[in-house]
């Protein structure tokens, strides 16, 4: 079920920044910083030209509003010219669609949101499956501006009960598989720890042994 949007639509371009270059243009009527962490999260699931991109940028990205369009504006119109703009400006981009495809002027409802919350939770990835998908992860490069996003999502969360074992159980059984330990120690072959790095885990293992002498 959809309702009528009430938000002003944002028409951004997502931009490589190792170079600077704009390489897809879109619209949402949600925060512009959470589309993006929604198309991150579809480039690990989808082959499509922008998933692509996003791979390619291993995390270098930055959303740019371009335009804001008012709830009694014209958003399709406008999203087409800058999609235009776009593609005559940086011929090499990921926009397949000429632009203004969705339902012009409505959005989900609070309710059709929440059903669809309710049809994800339970469901539960069975170990093998997190190993694959952490053996398919392994060795790629994690940029620093990842880094601080991923934190900063995940700042003040709060882990239940149930989150904390089956986490627990996850990292059990990977740390069981021989394979998945071969890979780990054929990732850090020939690694040097920096100076800082090797700091930071002395520090680790002090506190663990306080932590145990006081258990």
């Amino acid at each position: 079920m959809r309702q009528k949007n009430t938000k002003d639509t944002f028409i951004y371009w997502l931009v490589d920044t190792r170079t600077n270059t704009p390489f897809y243009c879109g619209k949402t009527v949600d925060k512009p910083e959470r589309r993006l962490r929604n198309h991150i999260s579809d480039a690990n699931r989808y082959d499509r030209p922008i998933c692509r991109r996003l791979r390619e940028c291993a995390g270098n990205i930055r959303v740019q509003i371009m335009e804001i369009v008012p709830v009694d504006g014209d958003w399709v119109a406008r999203e087409k010219r800058w999609i235009e703009i776009l593609r005559f400006s940086f011929p090499d981009n990921a926009n397949i669609a000429d632009g203004g495809q969705g339902v012009p002027g409505f959005i989900q409802s609070a309710e059709t949101i929440a059903k669809k919350r309710a049809s994800r939770l339970g469901k539960v990835t069975s170990p093998e499956t997190r190993a694959k998908q952490s053996a398919a992860q392994m060795g790629k490069p994690v940029s620093h501006e990842a880094r601080v996003k991923i934190g900063t999502a995940n700042a003040g969360k709060i882990r239940t009960d149930a989150f904390r074992a089956g986490r627990s159980a996850m990292l059990k059984a990977l740390w069981e598989s021989k394979e998945y330990r071969a890979k780990i120690s054929r990732s850090r072959t020939g690694r040097k720890a920096s100076a800082e790095h090797r700091a930071n885990l002395k520090r680790a293992w002090a506190r663990r042994r306080e932590a145990a002498q006081h258990a």
